[in-house]
């Protein structure tokens, strides 16, 4: 019975040792220098520089700081649909048109 019992004090001292070795695992894993993204994949978020799981395309530093934006007027943002805002090409209208190839 004595044998019984320092058994199962050996595995529950053994069980809180190794429960309290994850815990500082995980409490030094969870400082981040930075959140790490995929220019192709934005879904892919990790906590440190390496390659895309998916594409293997380099991960980027994502920018946590924002930009403020001044003086933006509501017509600049509020155009027609026929509109392009984001770049200044040609449009060309779609012909219909029977071409003969002998």
């Amino acid at each position: 019975m004595k044998m019984f019992l320092l058994s199962i004090a050996y595995c529950l001292l053994f069980i809180s040792l190794s429960c309290n070795e994850q815990n500082k695992h995980v409490a030094n894993t969870s400082v981040s220098t930075g959140l790490y993204t995929c220019s192709m994949h934005p879904q892919v978020s990790e906590d440190h520089p390496g390659n895309c799981p998916i594409c293997g395309m380099k991960l980027i530093k994502k920018n946590e700081t924002s930009a403020a934006i001044n003086n933006i007027e509501l017509e600049s943002l509020l155009k027609p649909t026929n509109e392009f805002t984001l770049a200044s090409l040609p449009v060309t209208t779609p012909q219909e048109s029977n071409i003969n190839i002998p």
